[in-house]
């Protein structure tokens, strides 16, 4: 199954599973499953984030499946085209110029 096959096949199962859900519980969602994903890279020292030097890859592909899912849903709650703004952004991505990592490994742009 491709990306955009998998996409709509979520968004359908989704609309058919959780009836009522809205964006706003969706972004919510959305952000306590990508805490998980930082959870499972990063643990808290007494003054720093510290990179764990083990991550369990089942549990990060898991919770990487629950961040798309959570997107998934945010989008099709707030009516957005999801596909068509990424290709959009990408375009623009790809003209800017971009910044080393910074010290917690975040590549930003200019």
């Amino acid at each position: 199954m491709n990306l955009d096959e998998l996409y709509h096949d979520v968004a359908e199962w989704q609309g058919e599973t959780f009836k009522g859900a809205d964006a706003y519980g969706a972004a919510e969602h959305l952000r306590r499953e990508a805490a998980e994903v930082h959870r499972l890279l990063w643990h808290a020292d007494a003054h720093n984030l510290v990179r764990r030097p083990v991550v369990d890859v089942l549990d990060l592909g898991e919770e990487m499946a629950d961040v798309f899912f959570m997107l998934v849903q945010l989008a099709t709650t707030a009516k957005i085209d999801l596909p068509c703004f990424v290709e959009a952004k990408l375009e623009k991505n790809k003209s800017r110029t971009w910044k080393a990592p910074d010290s917690e490994g975040v590549v930003e742009h200019e």
